[in-house]
């Protein structure tokens, strides 16, 4: 199904690129309708227009392109006015060609934010005033950086008012043309006076037989030892700090660590929780604060794979991603019951990248008073040390049993 869905998105972008009257559709300038005329336009002041191209339409697709750094330090400095700087690196040969095209919603659309939640409701989508037409096409790469906490954002679009959070660096787009295409053949030929003979060859790739490879979490060792394979690429600052009234931070990615499970988590066959440091298995624990964590798993191949897995996180993991594109699970990701996921990691030749992200809760919103942690629910004690004057984290961490199987699977585990 996905590989049909791939040839059509294929065969629209052909068509669009083969024929140029697509670039002069024509639009009524409210209501946004195709129209040949201003008589196709009834609304009062409504007339027929060129259509405005402020949208990009994005195509993923295979490019033979591949980068990496010298060594192995961030080497792409990304700044901008409203972010400010991030020191960043190409990852993967993930690749999006994306180009501008118009917008016509032409159906009804429902709508609801969560929180709070609730029954979807009918809205009429609202373009933005004042958006501006797009002419340049773009290839878009997938890039990781160096963590940069943000904080959250209030946004708008033609959807609607909210407020966004867990910001983190993903694609990276830059302008792009498209060339003219070149057909090259190369043919060999044996003439003789009663006939004519043409020869012509094909290269054939093999891939070596498929296989399967395990990749739980907790492999190998006992609690308080490093997971050889999953690491732990953001967290919030303190996680690896000792109890001190001051702490300096410290470098990702790392391994992650293998942990004992808190009492109320389940924990699956032949597999052991990862987290921060060993002591997130603590109810409360100051090197564990509220946020979010984001554990990652490399591996390379050369002719395609698949994933499969079963997931468990504490308290929750609301983005899974499988190179860059999100995962959706058979359930909501908690720490007793396991939610299955599959994704299709079938491009080739190119380094994969399986990014957990498990977000971690406090116990008791609130603040400090003589000794106590107040807020909602029973008082906790505040936080020392690291965490000195504010509500201790939580115990927190994931746990994951499943397999990736393809054919060319090698370095699980090794990101470069």
């Amino acid at each position: 199904m996905r590989r049909n869905a791939i040839r059509l998105a294929t065969a629209a972008f052909l068509f669009w690129f083969s024929n140029p009257l697509l670039a002069e559709q024509q639009c009524c300038s409210q209501s946004g309708g195709a129209c040949t005329t201003n008589a196709n336009c009834t609304g009062g002041g409504d007339t027929c227009v060129v259509c405005p191209t402020d949208h990009l339409k994005c195509y993923r697709v295979k490019d033979p392109l591949q980068l990496k750094g010298a060594t192995h330090a961030p080497w792409l400095d990304l700044t901008g006015p409203q972010f400010g700087g991030e020191h960043c690196t190409i990852k993967t040969a993930f690749r999006l060609f994306c180009v501008p095209v118009s917008k016509h919603v032409s159906g009804q659309v429902l709508r609801r934010f969560v929180p709070p939640g609730g029954p979807f409701t009918a809205f009429t989508p609202t373009p933005l005033p004042g958006a501006q037409d797009l002419t340049q096409d773009q290839i878009c790469y997938r890039i990781s950086c160096q963590p940069n906490p943000l904080p959250d954002r209030p946004v708008a679009d033609q959807f609607g008012s909210r407020t966004v959070s867990h910001f983190t660096p993903f694609l990276l787009c830059g302008p792009a043309v498209k060339l003219p295409t070149t057909t090259t053949s190369t043919s060999t030929s044996t003439t003789s006076t009663t006939s004519t003979t043409s020869t012509s060859s094909t290269t054939t790739s093999t891939c070596p037989p498929p296989v399967s490879f395990p990749i739980q979490t907790g492999n190998p060792g006992s609690p308080g030892n490093d997971d050889t394979r999953w690491r732990l690429v953001a967290a919030p600052f303190s996680t690896c700090c000792d109890p001190a009234p001051t702490c300096s931070g410290c470098s990702m990615p790392r391994a992650a660590t293998i942990i004992s499970p808190y009492s109320g988590w389940t924990t699956l066959g032949s597999t052991q929780w990862i987290s921060a440091n060993s002591s997130c298995n603590n109810l409360l624990e100051p090197r564990c604060p509220q946020g979010d964590y984001m554990y990652q798993l490399c591996w390379h191949t050369s002719c395609g794979c698949m994933a499969n897995f079963q997931l468990l996180a504490d308290n929750g993991a609301p983005s899974v991603f499988l190179d860059g594109l999100s995962l959706t699970g058979s359930s909501t990701v908690d720490e007793s019951t396991p939610s299955s996921f599959s994704g299709d990691c079938s491009a080739t030749d190119e380094l994969h990248l399986l990014q957990i992200v498990v977000h971690n809760n406090t116990p008791s919103p609130g603040f400090c008073s003589n000794g106590d942690c107040t807020g909602p629910g029973t008082p906790l004690p505040c936080c020392t040390g690291v965490g000195a004057g504010t509500c201790c984290g939580t115990s927190t961490g994931m746990d994951l049993s499943g397999a990736i199987s393809g054919s060319g699977i090698t370095g699980i585990g090794n990101c470069h």
